[in-house]
């Protein structure tokens, strides 16, 4: 029943637009910590589990490869496979979403103004209280947290830092979990805090050097 809550929730404000990062010159070496052999995420860090809400820690993150002129970092996941008919199907009993039904994305976790000088975010720098708790948004030692879309589907204002996996029990697709980062030429982009992911990819426009990505993956489709 909490995940047919969660649903219910999330279905009041899905990001319906993928974001696409922006063309870069280069390639950075992304990590992504937590991700086992087989490329699924520990479910310690999924926002659900299958009874129900899940740690939320944030996976250790490392990048390696900017080039010259590299002033900051922004850090960008998503999910490119939710499913465009998450408020009528998500989590209903008897009901399973196919695996080729229509998608949408939606975002995990938006940090920018990172310093060049950070290369490693460990495990729960980014989060590391249990789900549903909201994070504030805001500057923090290592960047500034801007909104994921977590806020939108709970209305409990915005929620900085990383919101992990909370895919549809009764989905027949694995969500692949894809967190990006990207090396800019400018040293902060001077959003507001509230700031969405939208506003944090239309103001990297023109300044990214190199970006890289980590893919993980995560389905709680068996667990039903």
């Amino acid at each position: 029943m909490i995940l047919r809550r969660v649903s219910l929730a999330l279905s009041l404000a899905l990001t319906v637009a993928a974001t696409a990062t922006p063309a870069a010159a280069a390639d950075l070496a992304v990590r992504l910590g937590g991700v086992g052999a087989d490329g699924v995420l520990d479910s310690r860090h999924a926002f659900c589990i299958a009874d129900g809400y899940g740690a939320n820690v944030s996976p250790a993150l490392s990048w390696s490869g900017a080039p010259a002129g590299t002033q900051s970092f922004v850090v960008l996941a998503h999910d490119p496979d939710v499913p465009a008919e998450f408020a009528e199907k998500a989590n209903v009993p008897g009901v399973v979403i196919a695996a080729d039904a229509p998608r949408v994305t939606a975002h995990h976790w938006v940090l920018a103004d990172v310093p060049a000088t950070v290369t490693t975010l460990a495990e729960g720098a980014e989060g590391d209280v249990a789900a549903p708790t909201r994070k504030d948004v805001g500057p923090v030692g290592h960047g500034t947290r801007h909104a994921n879309d977590f806020g939108g589907f709970f209305g409990d204002g915005a929620h900085g830092g990383w919101d992990g996996p909370c895919p549809p029990a009764n989905d027949a697709r694995t969500h692949r979990y894809v967190v990006t980062v990207s090396a800019l030429d400018v040293a902060r982009l001077d959003l507001p805090a509230e700031a969405d992911v939208a506003a944090v990819t239309a103001a990297m426009a023109g300044h990214v050097l190199a970006s890289g990505s980590a893919t993980a993956t995560y389905s709680l489709f068996a667990a039903q």
